[in-house]
């Protein structure tokens, strides 16, 4: 709702504090401020509020605050590693990119400095904790991520804070010897690219793979070394997979590869070499999502004869295809498509979609992005489909207008699954209802209702 509405987005969003302070919270922010810092400060400030209320109970909400203030995309997280020199971080893979809001307003930096100092001082002590080493270890990193700012935004407070840091160090219960490296680690040479690294790193997974015993230790650590690739190394992937003995992983892990190569080049525009390399894939499901995000680019480009071209394939993969729970995102995407250009046929591909729903009912549905579609498990793989859109319900019921009411209701009422037809419904109502404007009475103006919550 940000870029819509951004002010209900941030009432929802204080709304939200209710179940206290969430990794999710910083996006919201980043995204309110990329709108209205005024907005995103308010939000902030009810956060810190809450936290401040209720008491530090768990110190990751004073460094989600503290990241969206000096760091916004990367949130230091409190650690329970025995390890104490090992930090966990998450990394945004997208969305704004603003000026941290600490360099943007340094007062609002200070006001929650004085605050997280504060709360740590008087956090519970770990031996009152149901864990009190977990306890140590999280007041510990949190402590140290803000110690050296609270030192200069309240040098009064950083001796006791230095103090209280000492005392945690007992029930933290480090080790003294460091953790080893995670499996498959290979450290990094100064000056080398990344590209190089990864090259170096599948290099070194290969010749584990090849030293494994078990013959499915080996083709799983092949099939490790092969999703380590790059996306558009997937010759060499291809030939890592090769090597894996079992016949169904090896498809597997090959069309995987090949699907995520095709989404890439799509999200470069490389149509014309995205198509001829999903031709390739075996996994119709696959193929057919490739299908779909080449037409919604198509359709931007408002080459409608193209994209019609490609959806229709999509359609008649899914007429020859094994259906699965893939298939009703996919379906769902078909609709979405169509209905930027050619209305009947979107209301066609809804009524496949609905039969499609009916047979494998799904939660997945309401989720925007494409499916993934990954037969193998056991491997570590990336997210192909991150940045996907156009694959939910919501896409699928808001191709169609206000015009389109009663055509689209009779269709959604063959939905079988009580909920998802209720939602569908729902949806179908919120877009008529945003998108029909009240007529005029006699001379009167047309006032557009404002929107409630």
């Amino acid at each position: 709702m940000v870029e819509e509405n951004p002010s209900a987005a941030a009432d929802l969003a204080i709304q939200s504090l209710r179940d206290g302070v969430s990794f999710g919270l910083q996006s919201v922010l980043v995204s309110l401020q990329a709108q209205s810092f005024e907005l995103s400060e308010r939000v902030f400030r009810a956060a810190l509020a809450r936290v401040t209320a209720s008491g530090l109970s768990d110190p990751n909400e004073l460094l989600i605050l503290y990241s969206y203030l000096y760091t916004p995309g990367r949130i230091s997280a409190a650690s329970s590693a025995a390890d104490p020199s090992q930090r966990t971080i998450a990394v945004s893979r997208g969305g704004a990119v603003v000026t941290p809001a600490a360099q943007f307003k340094p007062a609002l930096a200070a006001d929650f400095l004085r605050a997280a100092a504060d709360l740590l001082l008087n956090a519970p002590a770990p031996a009152a904790t149901a864990d009190p080493q977990t306890t140590a270890r999280a007041q510990i990193g949190a402590i140290q991520t803000l110690l050296g700012r609270i030192e200069q935004a309240a040098p009064e407070k950083a001796a006791p804070l230095a103090a209280r840091l000492q005392l945690l160090t007992g029930d933290a219960q480090f080790s003294a010897s460091p953790s080893s490296p995670p499996d498959g680690y290979v450290e990094p040479k100064r000056g080398e690219s990344p590209a190089e690294y990864n090259e170096r790193r599948v290099d070194f997974l290969e010749k584990e793979a090849e030293r494994q015993q078990s013959p499915l230790a080996r083709d799983l650590a092949y099939a490790k070394a092969a999703a380590a690739t790059e996306p558009d190394a997937y010759e060499r992937g291809w030939r890592v997979a090769g090597k894996i003995e079992d016949k169904r992983l090896r498809a597997d892990v090959t069309n995987w590869l090949t699907y995520r190569a095709a989404l890439s080049l799509l999200k470069r525009g490389e149509l014309a070499r995205a198509r001829a390399l999903a031709a390739r894939d075996e996994d119709l499901a696959q193929r057919a999502v490739c299908l779909v995000v080449g037409a919604q680019m198509l359709v931007e480009e408002k080459d409608y004869p193209g994209a019609g071209e490609w959806l229709g394939e999509a359609r008649a993969l899914m007429k020859k295809a094994p259906l699965d729970e893939n298939w009703t995102k996919i379906a769902l995407g078909v609709v979405a498509a169509y209905g930027k250009f050619d209305k009947a046929a979107a209301l066609q591909s809804l009524g496949e979609a609905v039969r499609v729903m009916n047979q494998f009912p799904t939660d997945s549905s309401r989720a925007d992005s494409a499916p993934p579609v990954q037969r193998f498990t056991g491997v570590a793989a990336t997210d192909v489909t991150h940045g996907t859109r156009g694959f939910g319900l919501g896409a699928a019921v808001a191709a169609f207008g206000p015009q389109d009411f009663e055509s689209v209701y009779g269709v959604l009422r063959d939905v079988e699954t009580p909920e998802a037809r209720g939602e569908a419904m729902l949806v179908l109502c919120q877009r008529f209802l945003a998108k029909e404007k009240p007529r005029p009475a006699g001379g009167e103006k047309a006032v557009r209702p404002k929107a409630s919550s």
